[in-house]
């Protein structure tokens, strides 16, 4: 397969929306998303259903009206497999570049939001319907 090759450390496909196999990234947000790669030190592993969503299937995903996965400028970053000091840092470090930040029991949710920047704790997943 003949992957493209979107940063140092971030290939096309790891952004698919799952029902289209096409992924409308922004590049200013795949560049933050590689400098944040770099501070962490770290593979990131981009959760399913994670990267780019068309507006399909981010209802069938419960998703936000206005996710910022729709605008290519979001990902959700597994963090199962690292520890609490991984964890810290990528926090930190997101926050530092101008992340908003989403932390949820699996995975981190990161988007470059215009204007004030949030950080915010989810205790439960949603139910898939």
């Amino acid at each position: 397969m003949n992957r493209k090759k979107l940063s140092a450390d971030f290939f096309e496909d790891e952004f698919w929306s799952p029902d289209t196999n096409m992924a409308k990234m922004s590049a200013e947000f795949i560049y933050k998303l590689q400098k944040l790669r770099t501070v962490v030190g770290v593979p990131f592993l981009i959760a399913p259903g994670g990267g780019y969503r068309t507006a399909e299937y981010n209802a069938r995903m419960q998703g936000s009206s206005g996710s910022k996965h729709m605008e290519g400028i979001a990902v959700d970053v597994d963090h199962t497999r690292w520890d609490g000091a991984i964890r810290f840092q990528f926090i930190s470090a997101a926050c530092a570049l101008g992340f908003s930040v989403g932390i949820y029991p699996k995975h981190f949710h990161i988007d470059t939001r215009q204007g004030q920047k949030v950080l915010w704790v989810s205790l439960y997943k949603k139910a898939k319907t």
